[in-house]
């Protein structure tokens, strides 16, 4: 059991990981995008409840992300230790590959919605039919976009992703040493389920 321990503690610091950089994006979005009236219209309470609504659909989507990893671990477990130390490998790189896509669709969502002024949607692929079209497009980018504040969001993210892994990895440590590595086993996937 002393073999998985590594991966195990790599999924909870991705899950952890994850669900702050969505809380992030949030509170990135909120403070672009929020109107000068926004306080006098809205009270903090709604906002609260509004994060908090968010925050479901972000542990389900970090839980989703981590899903093919914790599956394989748990599934390779009775096999040798070689066959779990190579699944250990995958799956921090599947896990760290996932991160970074996650910054840069996070960036590509908040950006096409001060880009078009909606969000990041199914509609935008119509987008790619014309291409002419689509041309202009990317080539206006650089003219309509702030790219020193884009290119400063992405190193932000990328900051917050080096933070949250140094915040957590010691917290995860610590839990995993205190707890029984089956119990470990269990909590993955109830953090899955949930």
């Amino acid at each position: 059991m002393e073999h998985c321990k590594f991966s195990i503690q790599n999924i909870l610091i991705s899950f952890f990981t994850l669900i702050g950089l969505f809380l992030v994006a949030r509170i990135f979005f909120l403070l672009d995008f929020m109107s000068n009236d926004f306080l006098e219209r809205e009270s903090w309470v709604e906002v609260l409840l509004v994060f908090l609504s968010a925050t479901r659909f972000d542990i389900s989507l970090a839980s989703s992300i981590i899903f093919i990893p914790t599956m394989g671990l748990i599934i390779l477990i009775p096999f040798s230790k070689r066959s779990v130390d190579i699944w250990s490998i995958i799956s921090f790189y599947f896990l760290k590959i996932s991160t970074y896509l996650v910054v840069f669709l996070i960036i590509v969502s908040h950006y096409y919605f001060y880009y078009y002024q909606s969000h990041f949607n199914i509609y935008f692929w119509e987008f790619w039919e014309n291409w002419e079209n689509s041309k202009l497009v990317i080539w206006s980018i650089y003219d309509e976009l702030p790219m020193l504040k884009l290119i400063i969001s992405f190193l932000g993210f990328f900051f917050f992703i080096y933070l949250f892994q140094k915040i957590f990895a010691p917290l995860v440590e610590n839990i995993s040493g205190l707890v029984s590595k089956k119990i470990s086993l269990i909590i993955i996937p109830i953090l899955i389920l949930v």
